[in-house]
């Protein structure tokens, strides 16, 4: 920092400073106490900042804890486990008791941990709300699987586009009591029914990846609400005229059929590389995305395609990790505690505990 600008600065924000305290013991005595004041401000923000540290890690702690399917009380164990490893891990470093100081501050307990998990998938919940809000579709799958009490859970699975991809997140798990007779047999009646539906729009499905070979109607479209029959085939024609965009969309199916090749072929040979592999929807709306604002209803239209069809691997995760986290030795586990480690374990996004952190109040472990 330049010289004059700190002068600058004292003269114009202390300038009775001198008169107030002339030079000798009392302007001494002022300077003291002010860098005195500086340097408690600054051992309270080292205090703020390591809380806030111990605070985020109990966080991270309690994520590994319910995505490893353990039950609450491991915190402490965890703990534990990790003051005992850190004792023998960093024994000959200088700063080892400082390591075992901030262990020890780490909030792990039972309590703790459930608290924890029931504020990430909050956050959770409102980023998946936020970014289903800014979609223009989405579309809800429907679960039910019975736990380990014999209780019926139900099962809300969104599927949605976030930017170029394509989300299937865990909204809720939620308990069926009652009685349901008659519910799940009407509810295979109109799904069959829809399904008869699906094959009378062929042509629909297949527009999403061959635009330039497929002509829709009005009765194609009549599912998808907001689009203008006008604009789609005023850009249907547009897109059909530009050459550019004609062999980007036969670039994307021979980059379709590549996938298929290799999946049918990693399976063949059980190859785990098959999981590694783009999913061809994400490659779709990103081709898709790839287009100009003049093409938006075109966009519209595939994207509502494409967010209709959800994969079934998402009610089979679900159900698998009911079975994980509700099992013998956690049959009492209460709505909101499933609820909030069922997300936590289906979802895709990431909390951001250091954020949570830095908004509640610290507390030292218990």
């Amino acid at each position: 920092m330049k010289r004059s600008n700190v002068k600058r600065h004292f003269d114009t924000r202390h300038a009775t400073f001198a008169s107030k305290y002339p030079a000798g013991d009392s302007r001494k005595k002022a300077c003291q106490e002010l860098l005195s004041r500086v340097q408690a401000s600054q051992q309270q923000l080292r205090v703020w900042t390591r809380q806030g540290d111990c605070n985020s890690a109990s966080f991270a702690g309690s994520l590994a804890i319910v995505r490893n399917g353990k039950p609450f009380t491991d915190g402490e164990y965890a703990k534990t486990f990790m003051l005992d490893v850190a004792n023998e891990l960093f024994g000959d470093l200088p700063n080892k008791d400082k390591i075992i100081k901030q262990i020890q501050d780490m909030p792990l307990s039972a309590r703790t941990v459930h608290d924890r998990i029931i504020m990430m998938a909050n956050q959770v919940e409102e980023t998946q709300v936020k970014d289903i809000n800014a979609a223009p579709f989405f579309s809800l799958a429907l679960d039910e699987s019975a736990d380990v009490s014999h209780l019926s859970q139900f099962s809300v699975i969104a599927r949605y586009a976030a930017g170029d991809t394509l989300r299937e997140e865990s909204l809720a798990v939620l308990p069926i009591k009652g009685s349901r007779a008659g519910f799940t047999s009407s509810l295979l009646q109109l799904f069959k029914a829809r399904f008869g539906e699906f094959c009378e729009h062929a042509r629909l499905f297949k527009f999403i990846t061959h635009p330039n070979e497929c002509s829709l109607n009005t009765a194609d479209l009549s599912y998808i609400p907001g689009v203008s029959i006008r604009d789609f085939e005023a850009e249907v024609a547009d897109l059909k005229a530009s050459d550019m965009w004609v062999n980007k969309f036969k670039s994307l199916n021979e980059d379709l059929e590549r996938i298929a090749r290799q999946k049918e072929l990693a399976s063949k040979h059980m190859w785990t590389e098959m999981k590694k592999l783009q999913p061809e929807d994400q490659l779709i709306i990103k081709t898709w995305n790839a287009l100009p604002v003049t093409y938006h209803t075109l966009q519209r239209v595939s994207i509502a395609v494409l967010t209709v069809f959800g994969s079934t691997y998402a009610c089979e995760q679900s159900f698998s990790h009911l079975k994980n986290i509700k099992s013998n030795l956690r049959s009492r586990l209460t709505d909101e505690s499933l609820n909030a480690c069922m997300k936590l374990n289906l979802t895709k996004y990431q909390p951001d505990y250091k954020a949570i952190s830095k908004s509640m109040q610290h507390q030292k472990s218990h």
